[in-house]
């Protein structure tokens, strides 16, 4: 509610007094109107760039950081990638990052250093994984195919 204004002069006489529904159509009608009139302007015109891509686009908000959902989606895969590094390399002392991506070292048996995706890679390659394997198979056999021999 407004109340009734009165409007004096600069030697105090009464020149204008103005009815609380005159006031109140006067702020409600043209102050707020304009207020909303001139932020709906400025949303119209504000043009700002991609977060994620960098091409410009017209805000649809206020808080509008990205053009489409597609980037904002890449944005939000980024930040956790970093939270992942973060994470592993302060909390496992074999990993590095090797060309933007985390890698853990492995040492394998054959002496050769590698550095692995995986935390669990216990080789340095496939091929070297087949060797490991086929020659730890291949004692299994010759040791059964021993003792079968001796228990004859």
């Amino acid at each position: 509610m407004i109340y009734p204004i009165k409007v004096y002069d600069s030697s105090g006489k009464l020149t204008k007094s103005i009815s609380s529904e005159d006031a109140s159509s006067l702020y409600w009608g043209e102050v707020m109107y304009t207020r909303n009139a001139l932020r709906h302007i400025e949303k119209e015109q504000a043009i700002v760039t991609c977060a994620s891509c960098g091409k410009e686009f017209p805000r649809r908000s206020s808080t509008s950081k990205f053009c489409s959902v597609k980037c904002q989606g890449s944005a939000h895969q980024a930040y956790l990638r970093r939270q992942y590094r973060e994470k592993v390399l302060a909390t496992n002392d074999k990993a590095k990052i090797i060309d933007g991506n985390v890698r853990f070292k492995v040492d394998c048996y054959c002496g050769k250093t590698a550095y692995r995706k995986s935390p669990k890679a216990v080789h340095c390659s496939i091929l070297c994984s087949r060797r490991a394997h086929s020659s730890k198979y291949a004692m299994k056999r010759k040791a059964k195919m021993a003792t079968a021999k001796n228990s004859q």
